[in-house]
């Protein structure tokens, strides 16, 4: 991975991640070694690494582990009093996945984004495990329903807030969404399709949302935030767009019989759970 900002120095960081996938990814381990990074200004180096949860190395010449606290997370980079983002992306089924969804393959190795302009970061797997076939080829999901809940623990699990939406998936691979929250005047939500984020201002209220997923195999991430309680990302869903087929995992299409996938998370801190499904409504074809 390399990350250039002329902006500020200009910076060149380059560093190398290792995903441990111990179990279909349940341990979230990552290690970040071979850090090397220069301002070009006055060729200090950087002093500290860091995740968003405050997993922190500031010997940058020893090995970084870390576990990741979510599908997703951020790894910032410390230069004296300047924090910039180094990484922002997911892992998923024992790979990384960066924020807009592209997914590494052979053919696509590298990927060249730009958090903001003049800053490119360069992204390259070095390494690949084969992805699980799909045995049975079966029609793309065309209509997706997904909702979560948000429970208080401490109220034999009363209902806090809720959120449901439709999306549709178009031939293109576009996906267009109409949603409603519901839960206590005082919060808001933001929604996150991939990268792309929507706030509902105040609850009881329609939302409509878009994105265009990219050409070639392509995952999809539906997320939310909901403060208060707390800022903390909720999982509301996830497909792979993979061969044209819609998946709920690596090697498993959605299916009539096999339609829903769950996730159930707590907030930290404010002693509450979420539960999300999100199902194939209707296939292409039927």
């Amino acid at each position: 991975m390399v990350y250039t900002n002329p902006t500020y120095g200009p910076l060149n960081i380059t560093a190398d991640f290792t995903l441990y996938d111990q179990g279909n990814n349940k341990t979230r381990i990552i290690n970040v070694n071979n850090v090397l990074s220069q301002n070009l200004q006055d060729n200090s180096s950087a002093q500290v690494l860091y995740t968003d949860d405050d997993q922190v190395n500031e010997n940058l010449n020893n090995p970084f582990n870390f576990t990741a606290p979510r599908d997703d997370f951020d790894l910032w980079v410390e230069f004296d009093t300047l924090s910039l983002t180094f990484w922002e992306g997911y892992i998923d089924d024992g790979s990384f996945t960066i924020i807009d969804g592209r997914m590494f393959t052979k053919a696509n190795s590298c990927y060249n984004t730009e958090y903001e302009k003049d800053s490119p970061l360069i992204q390259c797997c070095n390494k690949f495990v084969p992805a699980p076939d799909v045995t049975q080829k079966y029609p793309r999901c065309n209509k997706f329903r997904s909702r979560v809940s948000v429970l208080n623990v401490n109220d034999n699990y009363s209902v806090f807030a809720t959120f449901a939406m439709n999306l549709t998936l178009s031939k293109d691979n576009e996906l267009a969404g109409i949603g409603i929250f519901q839960g206590p005047e005082t919060s808001v939500i933001t929604y996150g399709l991939n990268n792309k984020y929507y706030l509902f201002k105040k609850p009881n209220t329609t939302l409509d949302a878009s994105y265009t997923l990219l050409n070639g195999d392509t995952k999809f991430f539906l997320t939310a935030y909901i403060y208060p309680p707390e800022v903390e990302l909720i999982t509301v869903g996830r497909f792979i767009l993979r061969e044209n087929q819609t998946l709920l995992d690596e090697g498993i299409p959605f299916t009539h019989q096999n339609n829903c996938i769950y996730f159930n998370e707590p907030i930290e801190e404010s002693n509450q759970v979420t539960h999300s499904e999100f199902c194939c409504q209707k296939f292409e074809n039927n």
